[in-house]
């Protein structure tokens, strides 16, 4: 398997502001892509969760990484083997390029709730996905997934 690595920015909308501190449980992980008119399931061995600013406001950035603590928590394809060999699919073609032609989501775990007992998908916009193969180059996910509320991608 091919190492590949992900980035995601989600934007939190509108004068939100987060702090770790106000997070009583999150969860982030598990994912199914549309690519080919196929629901592609995938997920990583490990993720990192930040919370930044710029002039356009808050945001959090997800990540799996090649170094520091997340180092070597790149694509997990053990747990979907099954389905893969069901949708015709060979593991080794789970790479960046192919990841990031999606065209839809339809299945992407995260989930933070607050201390006030806010949980937050109604709040939160995907703003970009990057996915980053061995070679350290990056192939960014299309518009087509982009600009949606997580609330909208997971359906509620």
């Amino acid at each position: 398997m091919k190492e590949v690595y992900m980035t995601m920015v989600i934007r939190v909308a509108g004068s939100l502001t987060l702090n770790a501190k106000d997070i009583t449980d999150y969860e982030i992980g598990g994912f199914e892509f549309v690519i080919d008119e196929q629901e592609v399931p995938f997920d990583f061995a490990g993720y990192s969760m930040n919370f930044l600013s710029d002039k356009n406001g808050q945001y959090i950035q997800i990540e799996t990484g090649d170094s520091g603590f997340f180092k070597n928590c790149d694509i997990d394809s053990e747990p979907y083997l099954e389905t893969y060999a069901e949708l015709g699919i060979d593991p080794e073609t789970i790479m960046a390029p192919y990841l990031a032609s999606a065209t839809a989501i339809s299945y992407f775990n995260f989930y933070i709730e607050l201390s006030d007992g806010r949980e937050l998908s109604k709040d939160l916009i995907l703003e970009s996905v990057c996915f980053t193969d061995e070679h350290g180059d990056d192939h960014y996910a299309g518009s087509s997934i982009l600009g949606k509320t997580l609330a909208v991608i997971q359906g509620e």
